[in-house]
């Protein structure tokens, strides 16, 4: 605990932020928005963008709300504050807070546990604290005890075969929103939880579709494949298609693919290339408002684009800090005085980039301002297109805490977890499922094998969360009964976490979709089906995979 105000506003201060986060557990919209200043801005890394003043707020949480798994009419989930850092202004009229936040799931069927960094300023209001600003950032993976960087988790994106691409695209535009990338032989949707790729080429050949099953592989990311792959082969891994010697290559990355020791399913290991001599930076568009807190806002955005470590170095300088996990969970908040090398070493290192900075273009948008006594914050979205060879699209929530002479004390760049502006019916790439027919032998290659560590458990299933907070999951099935595993073929299924599944069950009917009954996946019951806690729809899409959409409802 660190505070430079006097005790009693110390005290008050904490009160509030444990009462706000009590009454966020038990879903109280009312009373939770009871401790915020009228004209407040709240922006959650688990919504799309920032919203300003209470009813923008409250018709914003159901949707936020609904990422939690909900027991008795509340979050199954404790949130306890960690390290906090509070601020009083002088005035004693405005304060500010930074902390961390653990959570942990509690009687929930879905284990798990998070840890977020928020960033609040108070405003006192007929004597009371208020919160003005609220900014928080989730699936973190910081080292609080050691305050070291924390490791890393594995990502992944997941790829359908098609033979027919536009006609795929077609059909997943409307459930997914447009493709951000298309190519002569695959197409790329952006989505919060990662990426959905369509191969025409299916992996080579080695996909083969299969009416009505899965027949969807996972791409998981390393930092050096081949290092990875003879690690692994070491350990008795077998790689095919010639992999086990050398690479093979899709644009500009290099991949192996390898079969799990319990089932042979095939799973792909990639290594992404980033070009160092890429395209110059693009457009920076969207910072319209005028103003020296916007401007400032503006002047970090460019640097930050063009790679200029120095103007951000001298700009932060010993009292800055700067947080950013659009690329890495684990770093935490980075001092002021070193970002010329962190953002070199861990951050820009993971775009295509040239001598005179990233092979992208930025957009703001949504940009609010506030006084925060002395201080500023300003807040946007942020959204990031690649043009170099490895084609992007990620969205942002931006957040600086300014000084009297606007100058960042604070800034934190969190990935944005829902798309607000998206007319698509899916929300996420939830998770996904390889079938085994041994599940302790599967949790054992991926726990111990792979070294992904210990999953989290359900009925006939195990999964494992990645950074980007979707789910790689195992289930067991009969390949009498369900048809699955298909042994040295790729056989998983996605599944994507929608508005609504009745509305989504009505348009794949509408598209002509089947509805296979699998007992492994949808326990026999076609089309659409009620469970505890979630709404589930398993059928096709145009290319005759099967595919899994998900409502949850709360229990």
């Amino acid at each position: 605990m660190v505070c430079d105000g006097p005790p009693s506003e110390r005290d008050a201060l904490l009160k509030v932020i444990a009462l706000s986060w009590r009454r966020y557990r038990k879903l109280d919209a009312g009373g939770y928005l009871e401790l915020f200043d009228p004209d407040h801005v709240r922006a959650s890394s688990r919504l799309g963008r920032p919203q300003r003043g209470s009813k923008a707020v409250s018709a914003a949480l159901p949707r936020e709300w609904e990422a939690y798994e909900r027991v008795d009419g509340a979050i199954s989930a404790r949130f306890t504050p960690r390290r906090v850092e509070l601020w009083v202004d002088e005035t004693g009229d405005h304060a500010t807070a930074l902390y961390w936040l653990e959570v942990a799931s509690t009687n929930a069927r879905w284990s798990y546990d998070d840890q977020g960094l928020v960033l609040q300023t108070f405003k006192k209001h007929r004597g009371m604290w208020r919160i003005a600003h609220h900014t928080d950032v989730w699936d973190l993976n910081y080292d609080l005890e050691r305050q070291k960087p924390g490791q890393d988790v594995f990502s992944f994106d997941f790829v359908y075969p098609v033979r027919d691409l536009g006609r795929a695209v077609r059909f997943y535009t409307p459930l997914l929103g447009a493709p951000f990338h298309v190519g002569d032989d695959s197409a790329r949707f952006q989505m919060p939880g990662g990426q959905f790729v369509l191969d025409a080429d299916r992996l080579g050949g080695r996909a083969r579709l299969a009416a009505g099953l899965p027949n969807g592989w996972g791409v998981t990311y390393v930092g050096d494949v081949a290092a990875e792959r003879d690690r692994l082969a070491r350990r008795g891994v077998r790689f095919v298609d010639g992999t086990d010697a050398e690479l093979l290559k899709k644009g500009p990355d290099r991949y192996a693919i390898g079969l799990d020791s319990s089932s042979a399913n095939p799973f792909v290991l990639a290594q992404r290339h980033y070009a160092t001599d890429g395209p110059a930076p693009g457009e920076l568009s969207g910072f319209t408002e005028t103003g020296a807190a916007a401007a400032m806002a503006k002047r970090i955005a460019k640097a930050w684009l063009h790679t200029d470590a120095h103007t951000l170095g001298t700009l932060y300088g010993r009292n800055g800090r700067w947080l950013d996990s659009t690329r890495t969970a684990v770093r935490g908040l980075e001092d002021g005085q070193e970002l010329p090398h962190t953002l070199d070493a861990y951050y820009w290192r993971s775009y295509d980039r040239s001598p005179r900075g990233l092979s992208a273009e930025l957009h703001a948008d949504n940009l609010h301002v506030q006084r925060a006594g002395r201080r500023s914050v300003v807040t946007h979205t942020m959204r990031l297109t690649g043009t170099g060879p490895q084609p992007f699209r990620d969205t942002a929530l931006v957040t600086h805490l300014l000084d009297a002479d606007n100058r960042p004390l604070i800034t934190i760049i969190a990935p944005a977890t829902a798309d607000e502006n998206s007319q698509a019916m899916a929300r996420q790439l939830d998770y996904t499922g390889y079938p085994v027919t041994s599940l302790k032998a599967a949790e054992r290659f991926y726990r111990k094998t792979l070294d992904w560590g210990s999953p989290y458990q359900d009925d006939g299933w195990r999964g494992w969360w990645s950074r980007t907070e979707s789910v790689f999951g195992i289930y067991t099935a009969d390949p009498d009964q369900d048809g699955l595993p298909r042994s040295g073929v790729p056989s998983g299924y996605v599944s994507f976490w929608v508005h609504s599944a009745r509305r989504t069950y009505e348009w794949m009917r509408s598209e002509g979709s089947r509805f296979p009954e699998i007992p492994s996946i949808n326990e026999g019951k076609a089309g659409i089906s009620r469970f505890p806690g979630y709404t589930q729809v398993v059928g096709t899409d145009s290319e005759g995979n099967l595919l899994v959409l998900t409502e949850y409802t709360g229990k």
